[in-house]
């Protein structure tokens, strides 16, 4: 009777040491601190930074950017528009000065951030026409601000109007250079680029002639810049979710092979 005893407190402490150290997977029995180094093996394989699965189903975030062409078009816009409006003598106002403020913060500074934004964009031709442009205005309001003395470095009125010439002209011929890089995008754009051209030949003209006329001339043009660069603005900010009325810009015509391509991009599409 006591080797019974004996034989069953045995059984019972080998019961409870299987339950200590065993587990049963279906009718499998295995050890707990087995199984418990294999699932810990198994985590980190799957959260290693190399695995390929991670990397194919990781989704992939982009930052969107705003577009900063509106900003750039209504800063040109506006700062055209006050400069133009006293270079043709409107109401009786002879002195563009009023300007140069607009021209330091709107026309300046804030186009040239549009343009560093289109850079971040990866856009080449917007970051090199805003932000030249930007540098114009900015140019322009120190020329005819008087603090920065430039005028009273000149003999007389003739050579200070054949210097700002000069100016005009050199930004006429940059114009005309970036309009070449148009003549594939909307007709409104590229109009906008050259009829800037003949402004600025046209402001160049009246510096080195001391024309009135001309500088009038210059102002009314000037004028008409201004509002073509408001609408192509309002064209890329209206959209069926913000405005009623969207207006779609026709682009320029292609010619030859592109002809052909785009034919058959409209078919395709």
């Amino acid at each position: 009777m006591g080797a019974d005893k004996y034989n069953n407190h045995s059984d019972s402490d080998s019961e409870h040491e299987d339950y200590d150290n065993f587990v049963y997977v279906g009718n499998t029995k295995v050890n707990k601190d087995d199984l418990i180094k294999t699932l810990c093996l198994s985590k980190t394989m799957t959260n290693t930074p190399n695995n390929s699965n991670q990397q194919v189903n990781e989704p992939k975030q982009f930052r969107q950017f705003a577009n900063p062409g509106p900003l750039g078009l209504t800063g040109f816009a506006l700062t055209t528009f006050v400069f133009s409006l006293a270079q043709a003598r409107f109401l009786g106002v002879s002195n563009v000065s009023i300007a140069s403020g607009v021209a330091f913060f709107y026309g300046g500074f804030i186009q040239f951030v549009a343009g560093i934004f289109q850079f971040i964009n990866g856009n080449t031709f917007g970051t090199t026409a805003f932000g030249s442009y930007g540098g114009f205005w900015m140019a322009w309001g120190a020329v005819h601000t008087p603090a920065f003395g430039m005028k009273s470095q000149y003999e007389d009125e003739t050579q200070w109007d054949n210097a700002v010439g000069f100016f005009n002209l050199s930004w006429a011929i940059f114009t005309f250079i970036i309009s070449i890089c148009t003549m594939k995008d909307t007709v409104a754009f590229c109009a906008l680029l050259w009829i800037s051209g003949v402004g600025f030949l046209l402001n160049a003209i009246a510096k080195f002639t001391q024309s009135l006329t001309v500088a009038r001339i210059g102002g009314c043009w000037g004028i008409a810049i201004a509002l073509l660069a408001w609408f192509i603005a309002f064209t890329e900010l209206a959209t069926p979710e913000n405005s009623y009325i969207v207006i779609k810009s026709p682009m320029m015509p292609r010619f030859g092979a592109e002809k052909a391509k785009q034919q058959d991009l409209e078919k395709q599409n």
